[in-house]
């Protein structure tokens, strides 16, 4: 990385998070020899999550970028300068979009609720976990590369990750987004790709969710497992509503959060802190 950079000699380096690699003394070497701008982009909780040479390495960021406005508050913590919400989440208009599902998906896949992702351990799923079993009484698929508590194993159909996850976000008629008990303010990436596949989307009331949508135009949010169950049950019979929900969202993020704008907004918060240096 060092003979690389003497040769291309960087402005600015990106790098992004669950970094376990590239030492603090590497990266301090980068900036004094180059006088480099340091940018890292973390989609999770610095306290949860980080690696030692990530926090270590933190007062000599000069930019870091965060999901959830407390985990930016965390890095701030930690050291780093400056951190900003900048969700490291968004869509690609090319890969997240309303895919169309052969005869052989629609059977594999169809389900009223569908949930893609982790549910262990509990003591950073909960929330999650909680507003599931909730859900028992409904047609709940569940997808998971990881284990699945006892209480949620039968409604448990294998593992899912790309095309395919968005593929039976697609099928499914209503897609639940529980956050992590670690994202407090929200903006993961669910939140995001649900909407741009046109899935109807139902996710837990995160503060960051009406900074970046409108709730009840664009996707709709709960309060707690019982209301999680009577939106469930009123959208599976309104049709039309979810529909006009669905489209609204997607049409949103496929207009104010594909990745291209991420790194737009990334660019200029670089110039902020590149003209403020000069």
């Amino acid at each position: 990385m060092i003979r690389f950079a003497a040769r291309f000699q960087p402005d600015v380096i990106i790098l992004p998070g669950d970094n376990g690699v590239i030492l603090p003394e590497t990266l301090a070497r980068l900036k004094r020899e180059h006088g480099a701008t340091l940018v890292y982009g973390c989609g999770t909780s610095p306290v949860v999550f980080s690696r030692p040479i990530e926090r270590a390495a933190a007062p000599l960021y000069d930019l870091v970028v965060a999901n959830d406005f407390y985990h930016a508050v965390q890095w701030r913590e930690l050291g780093a300068p400056r951190a900003e919400v900048l969700p490291m989440a968004a869509i690609d208009p090319a890969f997240h979009r309303p895919y169309d599902l052969s005869d052989d998906e629609r059977a594999r896949y169809a389900c009223e609720v569908a949930v893609v992702g982790t549910l262990v351990p509990q003591r950073l799923y909960s929330e999650r976990v909680a507003a599931l079993e909730a859900l028992r009484g409904f047609d709940l698929g569940l997808w998971s590369v990881h284990e699945v508590p006892p209480s949620l194993r039968p409604f448990y159909r294998g593992a899912a990750l790309g095309e395919q996850m968005l593929r039976i976000t697609r099928a499914a008629t209503i897609t639940v987004n529980p956050h992590g008990d670690f994202m407090r303010w929200g903006g993961n990436m669910r939140l995001f790709e649900a909407c741009g596949v046109g899935a109807f989307q139902i996710a837990d009331d995160r503060p960051g969710i009406a900074g970046w949508f409108t709730v009840g135009e664009h996707l709709v949010t709960y309060r707690d497992p019982a209301h999680l169950r009577e939106l469930v049950a009123y959208y599976l019979a309104h049709d039309d509503e979810r529909a006009r929900i669905a489209e609204a969202g997607r049409a949103h993020v496929h207009a104010h959060h594909t990745y291209d704008q991420r790194m737009a907004r990334l660019l200029a918060l670089v110039g902020e802190i590149r003209s403020v240096a000069k």
